[in-house]
């Protein structure tokens, strides 16, 4: 249900949910939240991120881990750094929005978990990304 609701509530905003069959997996790519380059997410995309919130506080027997990737161009330090200050402003976002802080983790990957091959624009957009992983609790 939360799948479904999620889909319709960020429908046109960027976003893609993917359902593991044990988690939901809300996909920010970087282009419709965060500046290249940058951990600012987008004024733009607030209004889904208020989506994915109200959508955690309605369905709250879950715990959401925020996870930060990046393309392979620059440094591994740089890239970790800001894969991690990204899924920290993503986190402070649904945090303001009244999700519990002690549902919340967050984390950087960096480069190191890549969606698709780094060898084309394409691909690196691709990589660059924040997801919103709900795994639900009982």
């Amino acid at each position: 249900r939360q799948e479904r609701e999620l889909n319709q509530q960020l429908a046109g905003s960027g976003a893609r949910i993917t359902n593991t069959g044990s988690q939901l997996r809300v996909i920010l790519p970087e282009e419709v939240t965060f500046p290249t380059g940058s951990d600012q997410v987008d004024p733009g995309f607030l209004p889904a991120l208020r989506e994915v919130a109200r959508s955690l506080n309605d369905h709250p027997n879950s715990t959401v881990r925020v996870v930060g990737h990046t393309d392979n161009v620059g440094s591994d330090a740089y890239n970790r750094q800001l894969s991690v200050d990204r899924a920290l402003s993503v986190s402070r976002i649904l945090i303001r929005y009244g999700v519990s802080s002690s549902r919340l983790t967050y984390s950087g990957r960096g480069f190191n978990e890549p969606i698709t091959s780094n060898a084309s624009a394409e691909g690196r957009a691709m990589n660059r990304r924040v997801e919103i992983i709900i795994t639900p609790t009982g």
